[in-house]
């Protein structure tokens, strides 16, 4: 099912246009991919995860690459909150952690001590601050389209805090994850015009290696034609990660992050 689905975005040349209807008529990107999906195979596509794995799917055949696809079912809902079993959802995770309880039974022990609570609070003071200093520079940044930025300033004068905030500028259109993704690009200056000079990245950045990662690192390293990077260079787009980092440290209130981001290399399981 979802490798039919891959194939008729690639192959149907009505569904582009059946997308950008749904769009028009005021439905989000996912609901109007997943209709799309609908009327020209019978499939129902609508789990995130499974639009997701269409995405990577149609890459794959368009690319030629040689992966082979294995869908694994999942047996828990992933927006479950409350669930309490040995597996449950990222979403729980963040819950859980937001609400100072234990997650020592739901994650590795060395990833609790890398987990920082952000200031959320900080958060909604920054960016509405830059949202009312940058009223008529708004839609320079990336996703910032289709009039969002007259919905954002107006919510960000009238919102008591980050969620009130959120739900003012949400619509069917606007998605809850698409608010996060535009709010984010205005907080670190990612402009429209880095996305496109970033589209192909000229580097790879190897953030951890296991012990056979580093003995497959080793034996293909020399076959890429980009450099791969092992610690903190004088690239443009690492320079915009690491501000997201500096700002991303005065939300967590730890500047040790700026100095491990310029000095640590890779990190070695």
């Amino acid at each position: 099912m979802l490798f039919n689905s891959a194939k008729i975005q690639i192959n149907n040349p009505k569904f582009d246009s059946k997308v950008k209807d749904y769009i028009r008529k005021g439905f989000n990107y996912p609901s109007s991919l997943s209709k799309a999906i609908k009327d020209l195979t019978g499939n129902t596509v609508n789990a995130s995860n499974d639009i997701l794995s269409v995405s990577y799917i149609k890459e794959i055949i368009k690319n030629k690459y040689d992966i082979e696809i294995l869908p694994i079912k999942r047996t828990n809902n992933y927006n479950d909150l409350d669930l309490d079993t040995n597996i449950v959802s990222a979403s729980n995770v963040r819950n859980r952690f937001r609400n100072s309880e234990d997650i020592g039974r739901y994650v590795p022990k060395n990833v609790i001590s890398c987990i920082r609570k952000i200031d959320f609070d900080m958060f909604f003071k920054l960016i509405r601050y830059k949202i009312i200093s940058e009223k008529n520079y708004l839609k320079k940044y990336h996703l910032v389209n289709e009039g969002i930025e007259n919905r954002i300033y107006e919510s960000s004068l009238y919102s008591s805090d980050l969620e009130d905030f959120i739900n003012k500028i949400k619509t069917k259109r606007y998605t809850f994850n698409k608010i996060n993704r535009t709010l984010i690009n205005i907080f670190i200056g990612y402009t429209k015009e880095d996305a496109l000079k970033f589209k192909n990245l000229d580097y790879i950045k190897v953030l951890g290696l296991s012990k056979n990662g580093q003995k497959y690192y080793s034996s293909i390293k020399k076959e890429f034609s980009i450099p791969i990077l092992t610690k903190f260079e004088k690239y443009e787009m690492l320079e915009i990660e690491l501000k997201a980092t500096i700002l991303y440290s005065i939300l967590v209130n730890d500047q040790c992050l700026i100095s491990d981001e310029i000095k640590k290399h890779v990190i070695l399981l």
